[in-house]
């Protein structure tokens, strides 16, 4: 739509329907440039309605400027621009201005709780909760959902406990904190409890059934629910799909009676993570619409089935790209030897995750090159993961430098050693010929070490030729598993050697 700047200026009813209706940028500005040549220029109810649409659109400075030229704000002119910072993890300004705000409003500090735990700032949600003049039942399941999100569950169940007014939502949420933390009894418990039930409430007890495999209670779930909806046919969707049930997966998906854009990615992914790429690619030819997420599924397949020239193409095909997409192409590339194009793509990408750069250490782990990206990791403030540390451990061919990220990843990035960072540890001690304090090192484990560990030592003996302590190993090995005969096979080795 192009308005001429010699249109007629509608009514004021025409100028609001027209900006609250607006779906694209472009539109919404020259909506806004008719509203200046207005005589409503100014009106408060109309200015919401611009800040809100610039808000929706991400377009913060267009949307401020309305806000600081607007002289009579009430407070849903604090709400709206408050909320649209806070949507968009300007967590700052938006806590500058819910400060500033002339009178307090619940509205905007339940925004700003839920920007603060959206974007990992749950304790700041908490204080900000702990201070509010008065709370509503809106601010106390944003709190509850807050802390389910961040994983922080005794803390939701305690606020739960606390609540003085329960209502669906806060029911749904503490449901939802009990399936995610694996105590589905619990989670029933809750959900037959509850005095009324919605759709959301019924899928989130199905999702819960579907997360640990129970199909047959997830289906007993599924027709009993009074309605279904989109996301409750999608969950059964994803369960068959991940128990590999592809059969009754697409049964359920041809039943359903309208898609989503989920629905279609998520039976895509269950094809092509089981290998059906054909049947895969069909659903994806079939989709009226593509994503980022929908591309990236297809590239993972793709990558995953042994079709690296279907994932690249997928990949420069993609107008969108996020992180796991990035990740997905350049893993495959580490994968497949291709370590060059692996770094060119890597270097390429804009802001790369633990999962990029512990790819890139894996990759380059026989080299130098993995220590570099460890270094580099370092100097761009991310925090290695327990993988890291694996690629970083395996790599570290001097025994020296093993010891050395051996006692950083305990003392300085407080990341607990595994069964899997022993037994490189261990490898690296045998190949340096210090196999006694290999052996001391996995008997002075805080786990009780498994066959793969003693195997790790049986073989540091093999290659030191150290006969009399390989025999020893072995004996412990068979110990933890008694039906593995592969330390014999291994000791038997020692021997001939």
């Amino acid at each position: 739509m192009i308005l001429a700047l010699s249109s007629p200026i509608p009514s004021f009813q025409q100028l609001c329907s027209r900006v609250r209706n607006c779906r694209d940028v472009s539109q919404g500005r020259e909506l806004h440039a008719l509203v200046l040549r207005s005589p409503y220029r100014g009106d408060t109810f109309l200015s919401n309605l611009l800040i809100q649409m610039y808000g929706s659109f991400g377009k913060l400075g267009d949307a401020r400027a309305i806000f600081d030229s607007t002289h009579a704000r009430d407070s849903h002119t604090w709400n709206l621009m408050v909320t649209a910072y806070a949507r968009m993890g300007r967590l700052e300004e938006a806590r500058l201005l819910l400060d500033s705000m002339p009178y307090w409003n619940p509205v905007a500090w339940n925004a700003m709780i839920t920007a603060y735990a959206r974007n990992g700032h749950c304790d700041s949600a908490m204080i900000l909760f702990q201070t509010m003049p008065a709370r509503t039942v809106v601010t106390w399941n944003a709190m509850m959902q807050a802390l389910v999100e961040a994983a922080r569950y005794s803390d939701a169940e305690s606020l739960w406990r606390n609540i003085p007014e329960l209502t669906v939502v806060t029911w749904t949420t503490m449901l939802v904190a009990f399936a995610r933390q694996g105590h589905i009894a619990r989670a029933k418990e809750i959900f037959d409890m509850m005095p009324e039930k919605n759709v959301t409430t019924w899928t989130a007890m199905l999702n819960a059934y579907c997360a640990v495999g129970d199909l047959a209670t997830s289906e007993v779930i599924l027709e009993s629910m009074p309605e279904h909806n989109v996301v409750s046919w999608t969950a059964m969707v994803v369960g068959y799909g991940h128990k590999g049930n592809l059969e009754s997966a697409k049964v359920v998906f041809d039943c359903m009676p309208e898609y989503s854009l989920v629905s279609w990615t998520s039976m895509a992914h269950a094809y092509a993570s089981r290998g059906h790429m054909t049947e895969a690619e069909r659903m994806y030819g079939l989709m009226p619409e593509q994503n980022v997420v929908t591309q990236t599924s297809m590239l993972a397949g793709y990558a995953q089935n042994g079709h690296p020239e279907k994932a690249k193409s997928v990949f420069d095909a993609m107008t969108e790209r996020n992180t796991v997409s990035w990740n997905c192409i350049i893993g495959m590339f580490a994968a497949t030897g291709q370590l060059e194009a692996a770094k060119r793509l890597f270097e390429a990408l804009p802001e790369p995750d633990v999962v990029t750069w512990t790819t890139m250490i894996g990759a380059f782990s026989n080299t130098w090159h993995g220590q570099h990206y460890f270094y580099r990791l370092n100097v761009e403030g991310i925090q290695p993961s327990e993988v890291t540390f694996t690629g970083i451990l395996s790599g570290a061919t001097a025994c020296q430098l093993g010891r050395s990220r051996f006692v950083d990843m305990v003392g300085d990035y407080h990341v607990a050693p595994s069964t899997v960072h022993y037994g490189s540890m261990v490898d690296a001690l045998g190949r340096a010929g210090q196999v006694e304090y290999a052996a001391r090192l996995v008997e002075e484990m805080p786990v009780p070490p498994d066959a793969a560990a003693w195997g790790a030592v049986l073989s540091a003996c093999k290659t030191q030729r150290d006969v009399s302590r390989a025999a020893w190993a072995a004996v412990r090995a068979f110990d933890v598993d008694p039906a593995n005969d592969t330390p014999y096979m291994l000791l038997s080795n020692a021997y001939v050697s």
